[in-house]
C-alpha cells in the first residue's frame, strides 16, 4: 500500500512540476523562435533598405515607412506562423518604432526645425 502511495504522490508532484515549468518558460521573448522572427525583421529592413536607396546611392525613405513594408510582409505570411511568432513580430516592429520614431529628423542634409524667436531678447 506504501508503494502505491508513493508512487501517486511522486507521480502528481511530477505532473505539478511540469505544469509550473511550462508556465514560467511560456511565452520567453528569448526563446529560439523569437530570435528567429527578430532575426527575420532584421533581414527584412536591411533589404528594404537595399531596394529602396539603389543600393545606397538614393537617400532612404522614413523608417517608419520601412517598418510599415516589413509589417505587411509579416501579415502576408502570416498564414504560415503561429500566433506566437506573429505576436512577437509585431512587438519587434513596435519596439522599434517606439525606439526609433524620431531617426528621420537626423537625417544627414536634412534642415534642422525651425527655432522659436526668442521673446526674452526682443527689443520695446
Amino acid at each position: 500500500m506504501g508503494d502505491v502511495s508513493y508512487g501517486l504522490i511522486t507521480s502528481l508532484y511530477l505532473l505539478l512540476m511540469a505544469i509550473f515549468a511550462w508556465r514560467v518558460a511560456g511565452e520567453d521573448l528569448g526563446n529560439e523562435e523569437a530570435m528567429q522572427i527578430q532575426g527575420w525583421i532584421r533581414f527584412k529592413i536591411l533589404e528594404q533598405l537595399h531596394l529602396q536607396t539603389n543600393d545606397g546611392r538614393r537617400q532612404s525613405p522614413p523608417f517608419g515607412d520601412i517598418l510599415d513594408q516589413v509589417n505587411n510582409d509579416l501579415n502576408a505570411r502570416e498564414p504560415d506562423r503561429s500566433i506566437f511568432t506573429s505576436r512577437v513580430g509585431r512587438q519587434c516592429i513596435e519596439s522599434l518604432r517606439t525606439q526609433y520614431r524620431n531617426v528621420n529628423d537626423a537625417r544627414i542634409g536634412a534642415s534642422p526645425p525651425p527655432t522659436p524667436p526668442h521673446t526674452a531678447y526682443a527689443s520695446a
